[in-house]
C-alpha cells in the first residue's frame, strides 16, 4: 500500500502574506512523522 501524502494549500497571493509561516510548519510536522507533504500557491 502506497503512503498517503498530504496537499498544504496556500491561498494568499500577496506579497508578505502569512499564510507561507502555518505552511512550514505543518510540512515540517508532516516531515517528522515520515509523510509526503507538498505546499501549493493558487
Amino acid at each position: 500500500m502506497t503512503q498517503p501524502r498530504i496537499g498544504i494549500i496556500i491561498g494568499s497571493t500577496r506579497e508578505g502574506r502569512f499564510s507561507d509561516k502555518p505552511a512550514a510548519w505543518i510540512h515540517a510536522i508532516a516531515s517528522r512523522r515520515g509523510k509526503q507533504a507538498r505546499s501549493t500557491g493558487l
